[in-house]
């Protein structure tokens, strides 16, 4: 099976980088892309004409000239995008629970032991935890809405 690309799935780009001879950051660079065929040759004129105007301007500079193509970035597709989205924060939720679990069980064990019981009420790394897993649990029901919307459009 061949691989055939037409001139239409391409985009051009030109670009033009003037350098000292030791240095490897440019003086100046210019970029231009997004062009069809069509419009690339159309307008190879003014990219030569900015070629000789810095190289008027930077005489005893080195050039490096670079035109050719690229492949478009496909537009992502939205119902992926929001599946991958509700994995992650299913997975921050997850872990911030195991976490705090963790910690719960931690300080249990420790209470065992102590005179002086700890607090939950007290601790504000455990207040932080469970703002942290409420803010995820309401992002993730967000998520959940805009992927009912995104199947089921009105």
């Amino acid at each position: 099976m061949k691989y055939s690309v037409e001139n239409k799935d391409k985009l051009y780009y030109f670009s033009i980088k003037v350098k000292a001879l030791r240095q490897d950051k440019p003086i100046e660079f210019l970029y231009w892309n997004g062009f069809n065929l069509h419009e690339f040759v159309r307008w190879k004129w003014y990219f030569k004409y900015r070629e000789a105007l810095l190289r008027v301007k930077y005489p005893k500079h080195f050039f490096d000239i670079n035109s050719g193509f690229y492949f478009p970035e496909k537009p992502k597709d939205e119902k992926k995008v929001l599946k991958n989205k509700i994995t992650s924060a299913k997975r921050n939720l997850t872990k911030w629970k195991n976490k705090l679990n963790k910690y719960k069980e931690t300080v249990l064990h420790e209470n065992k032991s102590r005179l002086i019981k700890k607090s939950f009420d007290d601790d504000p790394n455990y207040e932080k935890a469970i703002l942290k897993i409420e803010k995820l649990e309401f992002e993730l029901k967000e998520i959940l809405h805009k992927k009912k919307i995104a199947y089921y459009p009105d």
